[in-house]
């Protein structure tokens, strides 16, 4: 009887188990499924009629979304992922998880989470092998995630996988290929791409994808030069019910390729006149004026240019788009031709106009609002082109020329009063037709340059450039510029000497020109560092690898041997090494062979050198610190000895100019004069090109030499109690209460020059971890509104280091601003003070300053020495500006991390 139970249990159980599962995959399929995925479908249908297409490109395969449109379908999304999970977690006997998992990857990808969504991509891939038809779909998900990720070279390998399982019966080919023409097209195989688009179109795609792809299998005919079949595809879709924006394009494409083919020139421009008569282009009129300003603008007819683009911003238009692209090229005009002003001026409307969903947004945002840092090095390369134009002319066409442009700088000075520089006023390089760069215009004839004048070609910009030391190196290209400017001896204007007669300009002309093989390597050395800084913007701030890449071969082929020249290899060595190993090993090897001995090449053979490198700072720092330490406890000798053990423990690094400066102070101490002078003058020889001490230096030589009597009747050179205060002496170790607050000065005697030294340090692309000092990002984000804080143009500034730690001694490193102070900044009323906040931060404030710019000037003048002033690892502190305003409100570390947030977004 008992046996007779069990059996019926068991029998009974199996029995609602299968019924179980049936009813489960039952309501799976056509209850959870079948609704998820009709939400999935209403986002992507959201999605794509949201999406802008840009018909001056090669457009996408699909419209996929981005982070800026994502959150607009995020909650529909998220009620799909719900039920996809309901599956997962309820209906554990279904058949359908592995479709539950692959919607919640499809769901991932549509907010734009493209990692999360490859990541379920995969799972699906490797838990569900034997479901043939989902692991191929999911490859080719998977490829487009990787793809929007930048991971080329892994989507290459996930796509090659696909196809090794695709048969010509697969219901996912349509998928694989189109998946695999777009990581063709993104990878700049447009040949490739051509074949296998066509190969999607013979699948028999819906038909709202075959048009699409028709249309961008026209553009890669075109692309390709298969221009006949590039006309019948535009053609066709010209023809087809297409959207009428798509259609409108394809017939303005093959109004262009018919003009074109005929090499009737006139008519083209004709051509599109025409169709502004008719009503069924009516509200086309503005992209019809865009595309006529864009024939002109291939033509440099510049002024008939920005008349039609002027045109197209006036059309009454359904799409603000159109208009902020025709702002666009009127901002991009302006640049080139040297108009910095009305550049910036179309950049912000442009801003204003186009919305922040559109694609490139961002790219144009960082490009104005770093616009005077781009037109500085352009104006640097303009210069020294047209200066050694001059020098390749004989001596009696040279003075010709020169006299010329003083007399024509001279009526344009009287005749324009400032007025807006001509676009059209271009003066071709005098012998030299062939300079290619896009800046290229002859500088003396730019107004708006020369009214610059020499004062902006002197100041103060920065990038660090390739040094044996360049994980750490500061050096800016405007002290590269500085630097060689020193070493020629011409003569050249410094800031704010601009030349006030004719006879004086002439002169200054002339001191300029590159006439000597030395003063020539100079000059190629300040249009690399130029160049150096333009790509390293393009990578750095508009994350453009392209456009850096074409800037940095600009710079090979346009100075093809500079101190640059490790730094360009091993940078191309780096962006090319996800898009093409091939050309990444040309670069790896060029490096390797020419510069074997540069830390560049040492990382690439090496990954821990930048950790090698890392430890002996620190190691450095804290030999540094130590002998400050002597120092301030008067112990002379003791510090002279340190020294010189620490250099012959470390040899040449960067802060062996700090290092003998010390030693230097410390014999002042307890020698006369005469070996202190002595001492004084070889570190003047020595380190004549260092930022921080050589001005110094030179200082405290000069005031011997003016004060040499009373100096030689000391029995020490330097004396402890010096009440002239001339030489930088460090101060004592000072420690302050850990909530004591220090006064801020609110009344300096004189504001700060208007023309502080200015520049903005370019990251440099390094083999490590990116340890850049200014960091952007530190504790976890405060829970606090960025609404909170402002930064306006006129009000008592301050630039601060926030120091991550309360304990750490921070005398060396004020030490190290008051030397940067003091050689940059002399005769100025700013200074430097110490507030430690809720015993959690230290701050050190600078100023005061007063105007965002002032005080953005001297932050951009400080930056690119920040590591070599600090004694500290750079992760431990990181730098803003703020007022004196906001700065009050600083009195927690949460508050710090608030407004770094805020300050991060500003910037």
């Amino acid at each position: 009887m008992a046996l007779f139970c069990i059996l019926s249990i068991g029998c009974r159980s199996q029995k609602d188990t299968t019924l179980n599962r049936g009813l489960q995959n039952l309501t799976t399929r056509y209850n959870i499924l079948y609704n998820a995925n009709l939400l999935l479908e209403e986002s992507l249908l959201t999605i794509e009629n949201t999406y802008y297409d840009d018909f001056s490109q090669i457009l996408p395969i699909y419209k996929d979304p981005s982070e800026r449109e994502a959150p607009s379908v995020a909650p529909i999304i998220d009620s799909a992922i719900k039920k996809a999970n309901t599956i997962v977690n309820e209906k554990t006997q279904s058949k359908y998880i592995d479709d539950a998992y692959y919607l919640i990857a499809k769901a991932n990808y549509l907010k734009a989470n493209f990692y999360d969504a490859s990541e379920f991509f995969s799972y699906v891939i490797k838990t569900y092998p034997a479901e043939k038809e989902l692991k191929l779909s999911s490859l080719a998900w998977k490829t487009r995630a990787l793809i929007q990720l930048n991971y080329l070279e892994e989507a290459g390998a996930t796509i090659d996988s696909a196809l090794k399982y695709l048969d010509s019966s697969s219901k996912q080919a349509t998928e694989v290929y189109t998946s695999y023409a777009q990581l063709l097209i993104r990878t700049g195989k447009a040949p490739q791409a051509l074949e296998v688009l066509g190969k999607a179109l013979d699948t028999n795609p819906p038909k709202k994808y075959r048009i699409r792809w028709t249309y961008i299998l026209a553009q890669l005919q075109e692309a390709n030069n298969q221009r006949d079949d590039a006309f019948l595809n535009y053609s066709r879709i010209a023809k087809s019910n297409a959207s009428f924006e798509m259609a409108f394009n394809a017939e303005l494409n093959r109004v262009r390729m018919r003009d074109e083919e005929g090499n009737r020139k006139n008519d083209k421009i004709a051509s599109l006149r025409s169709m502004l008569k008719s009503d069924k282009y009516l509200d086309f009129s503005d992209q019809i004026y865009y595309r006529i300003g864009d024939v002109y603008l291939e033509r440099q007819q510049l002024s008939e240019a920005i008349m039609s683009y002027q045109k197209a911003t006036k059309q009454n238009t359904k799409s603000q788009v159109h208009k902020g692209l025709s702002y666009l090229k009127l901002a991009e005009i302006y640049f080139r031709t040297g108009n910095y002003t009305k550049a910036k001026s179309y950049y912000d409307t442009t801003l204003n106009t186009l919305p922040p969903t559109f694609h490139g947004y961002d790219q144009i945002r960082r490009k104005s609002g770093n616009l005077e840092l781009l037109a500085d090095r352009f104006r640097i390369i303009a210069k020294e082109d047209t200066l050694q134009a001059l020098a390749r002319m004989n001596e009696a066409d040279r003075e010709e020329r020169i006299g010329q442009l003083v007399r024509e700088q001279a009526q344009k000075t009287i005749n324009e009063s400032g007025s807006p520089v001509n676009p059209d006023a271009f003066i071709a390089a005098i012998d030299n037709p062939n300079i290619r760069q896009k800046e290229g215009k002859f500088y003396f004839n730019n107004s708006t340059a020369i009214s610059q004048g020499f004062s902006d070609f002197q100041r103060k910009w920065g990038s660090r450039p390739p040094a044996d030391n360049w994980r750490r190196s500061n050096k800016t290209a405007s002290d590269v510029t500085e630097t060689v400017q020193n070493q020629s001896g011409t003569g050249t204007l410094t800031q704010n000497q601009t030349p006030s007669s004719p006879d004086e300009r002439r002169k200054a002309y002339i001191a300029e020109v590159p006439l000597s093989p030395q003063a020539l390597r100079l000059s190629n050395e300040r249009i690399a560092a130029a160049y150096y800084d333009i790509a390293g913007f393009y990578r750095d701030e508009m994350k453009d690898k392209d456009e850096a890449i074409r800037t940095f071969q600009e710079l090979l082929k346009r100075v093809p041997e500079s101190s640059y020249t490790p730094a360009v290899y091993y940078n191309l060595y780096l962006l090319y090494a996800q898009t093409n190993r091939q050309q990444s090993d040309v670069y790896r090897d060029m490096l390797l062979k020419q510069y074997p001995e540069t830390a560049y090449a040492k990382t690439v053979l090496n990954p821990r050198y930048g950790r090698e490198a890392d430890e002996k700072e620190a190691a450095i720092n804290q030999t540094y610190n130590s002998v400050y330490l002597l120092y301030t406890s008067r112990k002379y000798p003791q510090v002279i000895d340190e020294i010189s053990k620490a250099e012959r423990l470390f040899g040449k690094n960067k802060l062996s100019p700090q290092f003998a400066y010390l030693k230097a102070l410390a014999a002042g101490h307890i020698q006369k004069l005469p070996p202190f002078e002595t001492a004084l003058q070889a570190l003047a020889d020595t380190f004549a090109t260092d930022q921080l001490i050589a001005p110094i230096v030179r200082q405290h030589l000069e005031y011997i030499s003016s004060h040499r009597e009373e100096m030689n009747s000391r029995p020490t050179a330097l004396l402890e109690y010096d009440p002239m205060n001339i030489f930088m002496e460090p101060e004592p170790v000072q420690s302050f209460a850990a909530n004591e607050k220090r006064p801020l000065t609110t009344s300096p005697a004189n504001k700060p020059s208007e023309t502080v030294p200015a520049g903005q340090g370019q990251k440099v692309e390094t083999p490590t971890t990116d340890t850049a000092p200014v960091k952007t990002t530190t504790e976890p984000k405060a829970a606090l509104p960025p609404a909170m804080y402002s930064l306006p143009d006129s009000a008592e500034y301050y630039f601060v280091v926030n120091v991550l730690s309360p304990g750490v001694n921070l005398s060396p490193s004020r030490f190290g601003i008051g030397q940067f102070n003091r050689s940059k900044f002399a005769g100025s009323s700013i200074k430097h003070q110490l507030k430690t906040v809720n015993n959690e931060n230290q701050l050190i404030f600078v100023g005061p300053f007063f105007s965002r710019k002032d005080v953005t000037n001297y932050e951009r003048s400080i930056l690119p020495l920040i590591n070599d002033i600090m004694k500290i690892a750079s992760e431990r502190y990181n730098t803003f500006v703020i007022s004196k305003r906001e700065l009050e409100k600083l009195n927690t570390r949460a508050m710090i991390n608030s407004y770094m947030e805020f300050y991060k977004n500003y910037k």
